[in-house]
């Protein structure tokens, strides 16, 4: 996100969608979803290179603008911001392009394929990473009726090293087809966080919970696993379920209105795709490998 002009009359977030695909129609997506932030923006315009694409969309959500190329939406729409939810590869680019043209930006993650020239942190990565498939074509899918080949590794554990003995372990894969497994614990020498769910899932855990170690002395405290009141994350993650991936618009609106940072800015999203390409570069070379970006840390 960047500075750019403000917002219409009516207080609401003019937002040019780029990219007519699966991210901005599917029911999860982007633009059915629009509704539930009405007071805060709306979609005026729409381009995709696809020919016909942007005009189809736009008539089926009443969106009043379309397009065939982000120039030509840059040019004539009347946005105050561009949502970008085009492939990875041209990311970097296309995002280049809005900024220079002083709209706001939300794009979806990677921000760029490569740190080139886009330059609580990690500090160095180590890595694993292969296909569970075999050599060349590894896996086949299916897509809008073409058979596409994917080539890229699809098995990658990662150690990222923090600094003061302080590790984190992820993996990334197409091979579970299950698990029960939280999605994030966080050990430590005063206890344990779990969370159990993604922000978009439910089961049969409690979302969060907390064990906390034993302190010494007369007055310490026992070890267990700690009672928690999340009642007041109810409603936070009723928004969260029902706004879906327009999420990503309602933010940036409220960041413009508001004057204040994004949650999630440039210098984390650069980290972050640091870490996957030195990741690529560790498990090529079977060495760890220094990290450069880092960000600021906000103290709670």
């Amino acid at each position: 996100m960047t500075a750019g002009p403000g917002s219409s009359a009516t207080g609401q977030l003019r937002v040019g969608v780029l990219g007519a695909g699966v991210i901005a129609t599917a029911d999860y997506g982007v633009l059915p979803n629009m509704r539930h932030i009405a007071g805060k923006a709306r979609v005026t315009a729409i381009a995709d290179t696809v020919p016909g694409r942007a005009q189809a969309v736009a008539e089926r959500f009443g969106i009043p603008q379309a397009f065939g190329s982000l120039a030509d939406m840059l040019a004539t729409a009347d946005i105050d911001a561009v949502a970008n939810l085009t492939p990875i590869p041209v990311h970097a680019e296309l995002s280049l392009q809005i900024l220079a043209a002083r709209r706001h930006l939300v794009t979806e993650k990677p921000l760029p394929g490569s740190t080139s020239g886009v330059l609580g942190p990690a500090r160095r990565v180590t890595a694993l990473s292969g296909s569970r498939s075999g050599s060349g074509a590894r896996w086949t899918r299916r897509y809008d009726g073409l058979r596409i080949d994917v080539t890229a590794d699809d098995n990658t554990a990662m150690l990222l090293d923090f600094g003061d003995s302080c590790f984190g372990l992820a993996d990334g894969t197409f091979n579970m087809h299950a698990t029960r497994a939280p999605r994030l614990e966080v050990f430590g020498r005063e206890g344990t966080l779990v969370m159990h769910y993604n922000t978009n899932e439910t089961g049969p855990n409690p979302p969060v919970e907390l064990y906390q170690a034993a302190t010494p002395g007369p007055h310490g405290r026992r070890g267990g696993w700690a009672e928690l009141d999340l009642g007041h994350l109810d409603r936070g993650q009723q928004h969260v379920d029902r706004v879906r991936r327009a999420l990503l618009i309602e933010h940036l609106a409220d960041c413009v209105r508001e004057g204040r940072e994004p949650e999630l800015g440039l210098a984390r999203a650069r980290h972050v795709l640091e870490i996957m390409i030195k990741a690529m570069e560790s498990a090529r070379t079977g060495a760890a490998v220094d990290l450069d970006t880092s960000f600021a840390v906000t103290p709670a």
